[in-house]
């Protein structure tokens, strides 16, 4: 049988025998990955910042240019709004001629019209006068006929 080791130098002696070489490997590879975790988490810290400021970049540049589209469609809102009401004033304004124009051609109308009709009545009057002067003379002309 295998004697037990005595003392904790004879252990440690041992356990180098056995298993130093593969342990020291294995640090050296704990060593490496521990090491090249750091290495990726320090570029993914870069590349996040990178990636923070192009998304601020181009986050303003997009608020900027939407602030700007924004302030042209308004300006031309206002632009429109503003023809819109010189239209509109245009035409009242021509509409208030118009009304005038055809008023003022009515009140002609009907000032013909009453001229005519007053003429007609005058003449119709003037009718009735005649052929009441002329059944008249008629009368006097035709002896009346001589009753049997």
């Amino acid at each position: 049988m295998a004697e037990k080791p005595q003392s904790q130098d004879e252990l440690r002696q041992i356990r180098e025998l056995l298993f130093g070489e593969e342990k020291r490997d294995i640090d050296t590879r704990v060593e490496i990955l521990e090491k090249n975790v750091v290495d990726v988490r320090d570029s993914i810290s870069v590349v996040d910042t990178a990636l923070t400021k192009k998304i601020d970049t181009h986050q303003t540049g997009v608020t900027d240019d939407v602030r700007a589209i924004n302030e042209e469609m308004l300006a031309r809102l206002d632009g429109m709004n503003q023809l819109i009401a010189d239209n509109a004033a245009k035409s009242s304004e021509n509409l208030t001629v118009a009304v005038g124009s055809l008023t003022s051609e009515l009140k002609s109308l009907g000032t013909k019209l009453n001229e005519t009709t007053r003429k007609l009545d005058e003449e119709r009057e003037r009718r009735a006068v005649l052929a009441t002067g002329l059944r008249a003379l008629a009368d006097a002309m035709i002896p009346p006929a001589a009753e049997t």
